[in-house]
């Protein structure tokens, strides 16, 4: 028993709920992702999602290896196999179109705040850390909460991994928990929890807490909102909301490369200097849109996002290139950076 609260605590905290049949088993029923699985992700990173995924991967057919909780080339290759399926761009990133579409392929036929998982040992490997027990997320927006969170307001555009102040009208005695959640209404996660006697939060936009220890994520760019939620859930009448507003990437800027030239055999390093790196920037060869070695993993990103090194793969061709940053979320590239130029030599 005592194994089991951590587990319960955890399913309450993500979304995820269980159902026991007359053999005590679990059954797959919905998988809901929220975060961007690529190339060596981790459970300890993803929140246990990368276990998750694999697990639908498994069902569907894609995968043929026991789920590990790491996102290696066999998961990588089985996503690809997915995308591929469903006419999506065959990357290999898990972002926002993959997400959705696994989501709809298995949640269609379930309301989403009762999403189950195969087996108990699966949420036990998906979870490393002890679980924190929360509330639940919301799961369906609720259009009878006043909006009269002052900021963000609806339409305002609040740039990732800065410093944003919420702003609301304060009410005496009363706590309040902050939620992020997406357009539609689903909780993402917690801003912050406990805010008494106050009027205001100074966020790093994009961060929330989801996972155990209050171990932070950034949400990918898109449109959400701020609600804010009486503690007890007990005086829902005192909640407050902010209108919908969007999260916009950080711009990427490239200050130097060193070297400007250097051989394509995948050993080789390059140093670009610049801002607005993140775990997700890709560095792109001539504006390609395929994966064919002209779009780079970085092998290193420093802790201030300034310093990214690379290596030139072997089968980008001699001469001059135009070398630029994207942000790949999976259906597409963001706004790339500026472009330097380097040569390639054999």
């Amino acid at each position: 028993m005592k194994k089991i609260l951590p587990i319960l605590a955890f399913v309450i905290l993500t979304g995820i709920s269980i159902s026991f049949g007359a053999k005590s088993a679990f059954a797959l029923s919905c998988t809901a992702l929220y975060s961007d699985l690529k190339l060596n992700s981790t459970n300890s990173s993803s929140g246990g999602e990368v276990t998750l995924l694999q697990n639908y991967l498994l069902e569907k057919g894609y995968l043929n290896t026991k789920p590990t909780g790491r996102f290696g080339e066999a998961t990588q290759s089985a996503v690809i196999k997915l995308q591929k399926a469903n006419n999506l761009p065959a990357t290999g990133l898990v972002g926002s179109m993959t997400r959705a579409l696994i989501k709809k392929s298995s949640c269609q036929n379930t309301n989403t705040s009762s999403i189950m998982t195969s087996n108990i040992s699966q949420i036990t490997t998906a979870v490393s850390q002890p679980a924190v027990s929360l509330p639940t997320l919301n799961v369906s927006i609720n259009k009878s909460i006043p909006e009269t969170v002052t900021s963000p307001r609806e339409g305002d555009n609040l740039t990732a991994d800065t410093s944003y102040n919420i702003s609301w009208i304060k009410k005496s005695g009363i706590v309040y928990d902050i939620l992020l959640e997406d357009s539609t209404g689903l909780g993402m996660g917690y801003i912050i929890s406990g805010q008494y006697q106050t009027d205001s939060y100074s966020w790093k936009v994009g961060q929330i807490f989801i996972s155990s220890g209050w171990v932070g994520k950034m949400m990918p760019p898109g449109k959400y909102r701020i609600h804010l939620r009486e503690s007890s859930m007990n005086k829902p009448e005192l909640d407050q909301v902010s209108g919908l507003f969007n999260i916009v990437e950080k711009p990427l800027y490239i200050r130097n490369i060193l070297p400007t030239s250097a051989v394509a055999d995948g050993n080789t390093t390059v140093v670009i200097y610049g801002s607005g790196f993140n775990e997700l920037t890709a560095v792109r060869f001539d504006g390609s849109a395929d994966n064919n070695g002209r779009i780079i993993t970085p092998s290193y990103i420093s802790p201030d996002k300034k310093i990214l090194l690379f290596s030139p793969q072997s089968n980008i061709y001699a001469g001059s290139h135009r070398v630029d940053l994207i942000n790949i979320y999976d259906e597409a590239s963001s706004t790339p950076s500026n472009n330097v130029t380097m040569d390639i030599t054999k």
